[in-house]
């Protein structure tokens, strides 16, 4: 199943929250499996892959807090390796396409490369307007 030409996650997905779903949403998708930092991620895509639809709402149902040292474990090599790792899983399951894979390691990758505090900029000033 190919989704290249669906409205697929953002590039920053990470979701610290679980909405309120069914367990059988969950276990139908294959409910979660080891994927080291984006195990809620890649639970969402192989059940969009699975036919569930999903929505972004405007209200803030929940306020969650992410810790001091959140920046700090969103860099380095490890996490650029884990995050490889994934965005090819997220090929292989057929979610997005080689030139996005591409795009998606290579944008991270830099970004992940960078002192913490310019990270922080980035998200806090540029991702999270």
């Amino acid at each position: 199943m190919s989704l290249n030409s669906v409205s697929y996650l953002p590039i920053t997905c990470a979701y610290p929250v679980k909405p309120g779903l069914t367990s059988v949403l969950y276990l139908n998708s294959g409910n979660y499996i080891d994927c080291e930092g984006f195990e809620d991620y890649h639970l969402w895509v192989r059940m969009i892959i699975e036919g569930c639809k999903t929505t972004n709402i405007k209200d803030n149902l929940v306020y969650a807090r992410t810790g001091n040292d959140m920046m700090g474990r969103r860099g380095g090599v490890s996490y650029i390796a884990k995050e490889i790792h994934f965005q090819k899983e997220l090929f292989r399951l057929g979610f997005i396409n080689r030139k996005v894979l591409l795009c998606n390691c290579s944008q991270r990758a830099l970004v992940r490369l960078l002192p913490k505090v310019v990270r922080e900029v980035i998200y806090k000033r540029l991702l999270r307007r």
